[in-house]
């Protein structure tokens, strides 16, 4: 999570996460406050959920995504891994790693 300091109080302005899909495998999402997107926070946290996800021994981390989400693709390339985009029902599944 990323937070910041607004008017006073500590606000969450990104959150990451994992979870597992097999014993290879993990899926993560994050969300970043529209006010802050566009600064390289979204590469910044997908880089370190899939950091914490291969050291707890997962091989791959998928990200789902709708396939006009361009500012979600500019951040899977941003996160340097090596994609594989596989199109499906509507959505669009990148293999990262």
């Amino acid at each position: 999570m990323a937070t910041r300091l607004v008017e006073g109080v500590g606000r969450a302005i990104a959150v990451a996460s994992y979870f597992r899909i097999d014993a290879t495998n993990a899926e993560v999402a994050f969300a970043v406050d529209d006010a802050y997107q566009g600064h390289g926070l979204g590469a910044v946290l997908l880089t370190s959920v899939a950091m914490l996800a291969r050291d707890q021994g997962f091989a791959r981390v998928d990200a789902h995504t709708l396939p006009d989400n361009g500012g979600m693709f500019h951040v899977l390339r941003a996160s340097g891994f090596e994609m594989r985009i596989k199109p499906q029902r509507g959505c669009v599944t990148v293999h990262c790693g």
